[in-house]
């Protein structure tokens, strides 16, 4: 089903189309400019690449194979009984979808008949005061046999029971499934719900995923579209740091379901049209509404699995962006989502639209002598020979396709002056792989308890770093959030009057304790069961100076590597944007030179610029109770015209001017709190201490930066309606 919609067919999924217009020659033009900077990000696998994939397959095939018909034999079975059991092996996820790329892990999984058990016979585990099965039977021993099968672990109590291991250089994720059939036929129709009975809840969690992404497929009227879409979303969602279904942000079948339903609103569209639309319906979308490819099936009520239906359901009714599995029983994919997390995500589809907005408006065809002379919008018709050398020879802006701008890597670490640094640790790499694990499963119960906490906003932040040098390689991970808080004056609440500083200037004293959620959320995790004492985790609270090299030497902190990211702008723009009369109208060009210089490219020319919400490279100012993610309540921009004729004196268009003091702490300031300190000692907790910061606010940027310490004089603010908050972060 690789090319258009069955003949027909008038509608796909809840709605009719929003609109059948075929593709116009600038669409496809950016279409393949799309593919082209897509393909020079090395998002497509080669054919050999590809055929070695299907090679682990078949091997990975007829390994199961022959252990249903070990098992088959040892339950009683005859030979050829046993030959005839069989074993089926689906794929799902990226590599099912076809938007894997190099490298990429492969999800699969493995499907047996019904006198296999999995505890037994794919674990290993005997049941109590059972006979231990014979480890020749065993799944997980006989790939450990297997000299292309490496880094093997096997979690059999996890909620979803999965076998890791790495087979010939490629990522295998296998899951087990044991359906109530005497065999397993070569044409297994995945999707029938009648394949769902008497199986339990493990079972049907873990076949669950190919039955979502075969629906997927089933349900999308392009799926070559489809694919090109979507491996430009997943790119954008891993640059722009809101890929993470653990963290609270949307993981691969979210993003699918929802390139998807764009699919479905436009069968016809070109991928950039798509991408285009994407934003755009997504930026207007109204949630908690949910995102439905096709009707919420009952399916059969004798099975007796429960359906996401916020009518019935009070949890399903706490959901705030619900976006539905297609196939039964529906699920919702995003109930890891919190307020925090869907905050950046709308700011982020909001930064899309305009940048893809601004593609679209500056967009021309290639002018070429055989091609009719363009017309005032730029959307000519040219000749075939025009088309073929346009999209062969994809046009570029500074070396770089004109998709650059969306993918541009978040500048996370220059949005926030404060962070959480989260580092995890264990004293061998396979140890450390289910610590990590365990611990990252928990991270969004952090996350809550950081969201309860008054004039506090939290950005989680996906991306894993490698801090402390002192463990072996593979023994460390660690994770950031950034922190912003918001301290109003206590209205109505008598206060001693403070002291006066030495330039006759009062501070205003204001306390964020961040304690009780840290332990307590430390607790949690250290009281697993299979923790050792090897298994260490600390939490810290530091300050962007405070930042180890890992989190500024990198994509995501190229801001932050010292000196001020609002005075580097300013210089930027200075030199790059060229003058213009006051009053003078701007050009589209122009407007698109000042975007990019801003980091976010506006959306037209003339137009009104829209409130800067996370943009890269942009910090944001300081929000109300609960504020999060890149650029929370940013001001809205002049015209693009205005911002030309007064981008000097205005100072950063898109939002409010922010510059950081740069003051020396005190030798250790800022780093005692970080477990990695100590170059050569292991972390023992969370915070062995109290760690108590005093940090003022300089009025014109409002960043916070650390006080010399305990004992030593108190940096003076800068005016008298700035609060000097103290963050206070104690240990267990």
């Amino acid at each position: 089903m690789d090319g258009g919609p069955p003949p027909g067919r008038l509608s796909y999924g809840m709605t009719e189309p929003i609109s059948l217009a075929a593709p116009e020659p600038l669409d496809t033009h950016l279409s393949a400019e799309l593919e082209a900077y897509l393909r020079a990000n090395r998002l497509y696998e080669s054919v050999a690449e590809q055929q070695h994939r299907e090679t682990v397959l078949s091997d990975l095939s007829e390994l199961v194979t022959e252990w249903v018909r070990r098992v088959s034999l040892a339950a009683g079975m005859t030979e050829t009984m046993a030959s005839e059991t069989g074993a089926r092996i689906f794929t799902f996820g990226s590599y099912r979808l076809g938007v894997n790329g190099p490298g990429a892990d492969i999800d699969t999984l493995c499907i047996a008949p019904r006198h296999v058990d999995r505890k037994r016979d794919v674990f290993g585990i005997a049941e109590p005061g059972g006979v231990p099965p014979n480890p020749d039977n065993v799944l997980v021993e006989m790939l450990r046999r297997k000299p292309l099968a490496t880094d093997i672990v096997a979690v059999a109590d996890a909620y979803v029971p999965i076998i890791k291991f790495e087979y010939a250089g490629v990522e295998i994720d296998l899951l087990c499934a044991c359906l109530q059939m005497s065999s397993i036929p070569d044409k297994l129709d995945i999707l029938d719900d009648s394949i769902l009975r008497n199986v339990d809840d493990s079972t049907q969690r873990s076949i669950n995923g190919v039955r979502v992404t075969d629906a997927i497929l089933r349900l999308v009227p392009n799926i070559p579209h489809f694919r090109t879409t979507l491996r430009a979303i997943k790119l954008w969602a891993k640059k722009r740091a809101v890929y993470s279904n653990v963290l609270g942000y949307l993981g691969g079948v979210a993003w699918a379901i929802l390139v998807a339903r764009i699919c479905q609103l436009y069968p016809n569209a070109s991928p950039a049209t798509l991408l285009s639309r994407f934003f755009r319906v997504y930026e207007q979308w109204k949630w908690p509404n949910p995102v439905l490819l096709r009707s919420i099936s009952t399916g059969n009520p004798n099975l007796g699995f429960r359906l996401w239906n916020p009518t019935m359901n009070m949890g399903d009714r706490r959901h705030l962006m619900p976006i539905i599995t297609p196939s039964y029983p529906s699920m919702n994919t995003t109930h890891n989502v919190s307020q925090s997390t869907l905050k950046v995500m709308k700011e982020e589809i909001s930064r899309g639209n305009r940048i893809v907005n601004a593609v679209f408006d500056s967009a021309t065809l290639p002018v070429t002598s055989s091609s009719p002379a363009s017309t005032a919008s730029g959307r000519a018709s040219p000749s075939p020979a025009a088309s073929v050398a346009a999209a062969a020879a994809p046009s570029t802006a500074n070396g770089h396709g004109v998709w650059a701008p969306l993918f541009e890597p978040v500048d996370f670490f220059s949005q926030h002056a404060h962070f959480l640094q989260i580092d995890v640790f264990a004293a061998e790499a396979p140890t450390q792989k289910k610590w990590r694990g365990w611990v990252e499963s928990k991270l969004r119960l952090f996350i809550h308890r950081l969201e309860a906490l008054p004039r506090v906003g939290v950005h989680p932040f996906p991306p894993e770093f490698i801090s402390a040098t002192a463990y072996p390689e593979g023994c460390g991970a660690t994770f950031f959030f950034g922190l912003d808080f918001s301290v109003p004056p206590r209205g109505g609440r008598p206060e001693p009057p403070p002291p006066v500083g030495a330039d006759g200037v009062t501070p205003v004293m204001r306390t964020v304790d961040i304690t009780h959620p840290v332990e307590e959320w430390m607790g949690l995790v250290t009281n697993w069961q299979e923790r050792t004492e090897a298994m260490l985790v600390s939490v810290a609270h530091v300050k962007r100076k405070g930042l180890p090299a890992c989190a500024t030497d990198s994509v995501f902190g190229r801001s932050a590597r010292g000196g001020s990211a609002s005075k580097r702008r300013r210089k930027e723009r200075k030199k790059s944007v060229p003058a213009t009369p006051p009053g003078a109208p701007a050009s589209p060009a122009l407007v698109g030179a000042i975007a990019a210089a801003a980091g976010a490219p506006a959306s037209a020319a003339g137009a009104v610029a829209t409130p800067a919400s996370g943009a890269a490279g942009t910090p944001p100012s300081q929000a109300g109770g609960g504020a999060t993610a890149a650029g929370v309540a940013a001001q809205p921009a002049a015209a693009a015209a205005a911002a030309v004729a007064g981008v000097d004196a205005a100072g950063d268009a898109r939002g409010e001017k922010r510059r950081r003091l740069d003051p020396s702490p005190a030798a250790g300031e800022g780093a005692s709190a970080t477990p990695s300190a100590a170059a050569g000692k292991a972390p023992t907790s969370a915070a062995a201490a109290v760690a108590e910061a005093a940090v003022p606010v300089e009025p014109e940027d409002d960043e916070l930066e650390a006080d010399p310490g305990v004992g030593a004089p108190a940096m003076t603010p800068c005016a008298p309606t700035k609060p000097v908050i103290s963050v206070k972060l104690a240990g267990r």
